[in-house]
């Protein structure tokens, strides 16, 4: 069972992550945004999506059994810290079944649905080509699927099995991986990475609740 974690770094505290995800038998990969020399130097655009897909394109043919994805700012947030400990705690039911498992699934909302920003923490964003989210969604991720009944989770972590990854073709990651790179020019710039945070979800699953895992003690099932 081969298991890693790509953290994104953008200069926060990566090695206490680093150490849980260690903890729990996870080969870790730090991709690095800052300009220090930690880790695997990648570019920094996109913020975390680009790395998520870089990483699946540069190792589509031999990627690990399951695949945990997160960003180095986790203890910042006590939302992202809950995921994460519940991703780690209860990664295992995906050892012997396809899924994706993340601290919490909802079915989208209106406001989601009709979402689009622009400009992130003051800072004007690159705005994406197809507006708002549910019409991109379509475009670039799916258009067979009604984007009002997708899945969605937000904070961008979680893990999931290779084989659904390997549902789409190394060409459809490269495709939005340079639909990532067309959208920004350095940093936090971009308002593609913000559609992608609603877009895993139904990405990985193919919007197939069976492959869905989440804390059903604290949220229930996937409801709005």
């Amino acid at each position: 069972m081969r298991k890693k974690a790509i953290i994104s770094y953008f200069e926060g505290d990566y090695k206490k992550i680093q150490s849980k995800c260690t903890d729990y038998g996870f080969e870790v990969e730090v991709y690095n945004n800052s300009e220090s020399n930690i880790g695997k130097k990648v570019k920094n655009i996109g913020v975390d999506a680009y790395d998520k897909f870089f990483y699946i394109v540069e190792n589509y043919n031999d990627l690990p059994n399951i695949i945990l994805f997160l960003t180095d700012n986790i203890y910042k947030c006590q939302k992202k810290i809950r995921r994460f400990e519940y991703i780690l705690e209860n990664h295992y039911l995906l050892y012997d079944r396809p899924g994706i498992i993340t601290g919490h699934i909802s079915k989208i909302n209106e406001q989601d649905l009709n979402f689009k920003i622009n400009e992130y923490k003051n800072i004007p964003l690159v705005k994406s080509s197809i507006r708002p989210f549910h019409k991109w969604f379509n475009h670039f991720i799916n258009s067979s699927i009604n984007p009002s009944e997708i899945y969605i989770c937000k904070k961008s972590i979680f893990a999931l099995t290779n084989d659904l990854i390997h549902t789409h073709s190394k060409d459809f990651y490269l495709k939005l991986l340079n639909h990532i790179e067309e959208h920004s020019f350095l940093g936090h710039d971009s308002e593609v990475p913000h559609y992608f945070e609603r877009a895993y979800i139904s990405l990985f699953s193919k919007n197939d609740p069976t492959l869905l895992y989440h804390d059903f003690r604290r949220y229930k099932n996937f409801k709005k």
